[in-house]
């Protein structure tokens, strides 16, 4: 029978037999001469091209396949080699890769569907056992980053439209937020232990930036302002993630330190050494900790150092989260509102006025209740009882 082309998108026709108003879409299978043809039901041409376009979209578009098909490590593989492909240093993801990597290995584990929750509590075991033997300890914390990482790699299957839907990955409570910080004292012994010039500029610009780690060991030298003043911690060319970077003005004690180590970078980064860039400092820092008798004392530290002797000394929440990088205050307020010098005081003034200074009420005081009545049998009037 005689076809009409009408249109054609993509390798598909708009096409319209002399039997029938409806106009049909018509495709060739590939590798074959053979039609397959499926009626728009419509004769307008204008509905008949919008119909085709959507057929088209519906048909390019992955298809979904079940938990018990998909690989868990081409899941894993997937979402860390994306996550990580601007990154130069050693990551989170890729250290859960390899973990997982370790214990599919062990399991035999293969496709999605087998992260039942007594296979996830087997997992869990396995890195608590193998964090014990390293460390002598197994945080929670620790456990659930390389939870974490499974539960977005599968997530992250599931809106690629691999994956028909994620399983429920457990986690564990986590552990009280950390509260260590220095003292002044202890801060200038570390500054003394710091005898490698690389990690006196590190320590020195955590604490006066209140920058993490990696945002000061990733900081160019054209990323400071010197006729300006400032520091712009955001990496040129970079969308901010969750661990929002600040710009930061340059504290006058920093400024000479600042300066020499712009004028003596070859490498274009402001903490070097030996002409290279430097990309962790957790070695040096500890040895550092250890001739300055400092103990549970980590780089991040000082980043919570600096914040917290900002808030004992009255400056406002907000400064502190803009230096931060805090995109509001309600995260600042809950980890250092409570060093604040005003901190609560308002309401314990409250109950200073109202409990008074904790002695009995005086009795002559209180108010007088009124006698109660009851009605005397036999008399005309009420008397007091």
């Amino acid at each position: 029978m005689f076809y009409e082309p009408l249109w054609e998108y993509q390798q598909y026709q708009l096409v319209k037999r002399p039997d029938t108003p409806n106009i049909y879409i018509t495709w060739c299978k590939p590798g074959s001469s053979e039609y397959q043809r499926k009626s728009t039901r419509t004769s307008d041409l204008a509905k008949a091209q919008e119909i085709l376009i959507e057929y088209v979209r519906d048909r390019d578009r992955p298809t979904r396949t079940e938990p018990h098909e998909v690989s868990i490590l081409d899941c894993l593989v997937d979402y860390v080699e994306r996550k990580i492909a601007t990154k130069a240093h050693w990551t989170a993801e890729r250290t859960a890769l390899k973990h997982w990597m370790a214990f599919t290995k062990k399991e035999d584990l293969v496709v999605v569907s087998d992260l039942t929750l007594k296979m996830q509590e087997h997992f869990i075991e396995w890195r608590r056992a193998s964090l014990m033997k390293k460390n002598g300890r197994a945080s929670n914390a620790t456990i659930n980053r390389d939870l974490d990482v499974i539960r977005a790699a599968l997530r992250d299957a599931w809106k690629q439209a691999r994956l028909t839907h994620p399983p429920f990955i457990t986690s564990l409570p986590n552990p009280r937020p950390r509260e260590r910080t220095l003292s002044p004292q202890e801060h200038a012994a570390l500054i003394d232990a710091c005898t490698e010039p690389h990690l006196h500029l590190f320590v020195m610009l955590a604490t006066h930036t209140l920058q993490r780690p990696g945002a000061i060991l990733e900081l160019r030298i054209e990323q400071v302002d010197l006729e300006r003043g400032i520091i712009d911690f955001h990496k040129p060319g970079e969308a901010d993630t969750n661990k929002r970077r600040a710009v930061v003005p340059i504290s006058t004690t920093l400024r000479p330190h600042i300066e020499q180590a712009i004028s003596n970078s070859q490498s274009g980064y402001v903490i070097e050494r030996n002409g290279e860039r430097v990309k962790e400092v957790k070695r040096s820092f500890r040895t550092a900790c250890r001739h300055a008798d400092l103990t549970d004392v980590t780089p991040y530290v000082l980043r919570r150092t600096g914040a917290t002797l900002l808030a004992a000394s009255g400056v406002p929440l907000r400064q502190i989260a803009g230096m931060l990088g805090h995109s509001t205050t309600h995260t600042t307020e809950y980890h250092y509102a409570k060093h604040q010098p005003q901190y609560l005081a308002e309401a314990v003034g409250t109950l200073d006025r109202v409990l008074g200074n904790g002695k009995q009420a005086d009795l002559d005081d209180s108010p007088k209740r009124a006698p109660k009545l009851r009605l005397v049998r036999g008399a005309e009037s009420l008397k007091p009882a």
